[in-house]
């Protein structure tokens, strides 16, 4: 068979890469042969229709090499499709045999039997549990590598075999404030506000009592609120304690002034002097008034030549014990003389504290009114 190298250029290109190819000489061989075959055949046909007289075909070798080429093309790429239809199957099948080599690899280390490690790590666990008594009741025991280990709780304090409690309150680790009692306990504590204070324990805020009516004064005294606590006072004219308030003492006992010739408005007679009066606390009752003039009065009036006034105003009954000016007036002067003396507001009426005069001249005198 003759064949020209520039038309047959591909058909020997693949003959030779199929040949090439490992293990396909055969199938080589069977494809040759078969197109060899059909050349034969064609030739064989072509002579017996010359001896018939038949006028040959022109370019009958052209002609037979070409579908010889064709013939071997398309046999060739038959092989091509099965040859890689068999690598496309045999790499599935590599990565299914590899997936279940791993999947058998992994079932093997899981179902492997504990490392020794572990089986001493349970067994020192199992310590802890079969023997309790190794730790003291406020302690806890760990397995720490080969060993077990107790361990104090909060709020004790040892090496775990013996363990004591901490006293927060006496050690000052607690946090309860100024305002709360610090309480200890087995391994804790607690805060409690203390009296006077209200709240959670952590946080407590003053009771106002005077505000809240809890406190105990006495119905004549003032609260007063303080921090924590309260304190009363006694109104005037009131003295004592929280619980008993009663009058002044100078309230309850005092001299009294009761002649009409005490009054300011008396003039028959001058011959009256204090200069011997007191010392005492005194009251004008009666036809004597029932409290000193704050004006100046007249001379030679309430029986005597200099009559005696308070320069100024009489207290409050909140103002309690207090000094004032007395003066005398004489020869048109309103405080020709003074001296100073104790007043107390009692309520209902005013005491006066005397004792004598300025001096102790005569003839001055303290005088009433209404």
């Amino acid at each position: 068979m003759h064949m020209t190298p520039g038309a047959n250029e591909e058909y020997y290109s693949e003959l030779q890469s199929t040949k090439n190819k490992g293990n396909v000489e055969q199938t080589y061989e069977n494809i040759l042969g078969e197109a060899v075959t059909n050349v034969k055949v064609q030739t064989a046909r072509n002579a017996c229709g010359h001896k018939e007289g038949m006028k040959p075909r022109q370019n009958t070798t052209t002609d037979t090499e070409n579908v010889l080429r064709q013939e071997i093309m398309i046999n060739l790429r038959r092989m091509k499709l099965f040859m890689l239809t068999a690598i496309t199957l045999t790499f599935l099948v590599a990565v299914v045999a590899l997936v279940l080599v791993t999947m058998k690899m992994a079932d093997g280390e899981s179902s492997a039997p504990p490392k020794q490690e572990t089986k001493v790590q349970d067994q020192n666990a199992d310590d802890c549990i079969a023997s309790p008594q190794l730790c003291d009741a406020n302690a806890v025991c760990e397995n720490i590598a080969e060993s077990n280990i107790c361990i104090c709780n909060p709020g004790f304090a040892g090496n775990g075999k013996i363990c004591a409690d901490l006293n927060e309150c006496t050690m000052n680790t607690h946090n309860c404030n100024a305002n709360n009692y610090c309480n200890n306990t087995l391994g804790s504590f607690t805060c409690t506000c203390k009296l006077g204070f209200s709240g959670n324990g952590t946080s407590c805020t003053d009771i106002d009592e005077c505000a809240s009516g809890v406190h105990a004064c006495h119905k004549n005294a003032s609260c007063i609120n303080t921090e924590g606590s309260y304190k009363c006072s006694c109104k005037n004219p009131y003295t004592g304690d929280e619980n008993t308030c009663n009058l002044a003492a100078e309230c309850q006992t005092f001299h009294n002034l009761t002649s009409k010739d005490r009054s300011e408005t008396y003039s028959a007679n001058t011959s009256g002097c204090d200069s011997g009066i007191g010392p005492g606390w005194y009251r004008f009752r009666g036809a004597a008034g029932t409290r000193m003039p704050t004006s100046c009065p007249p001379t030679r009036r309430c029986n005597t030549n200099a009559p005696g006034w308070i320069n100024g105003t009489h207290p409050a009954v909140a103002d309690g014990q207090v000094s004032k000016t007395v003066c005398f007036h004489w020869e048109n002067d309103c405080c020709r003389f003074s001296t100073s003396i104790q007043v107390r507001n009692c309520g209902p009426y005013y005491v006066y504290f005397f004792s004598g005069t300025p001096g102790s001249i005569c003839f001055l005198r303290y005088c009433g009114t209404e």
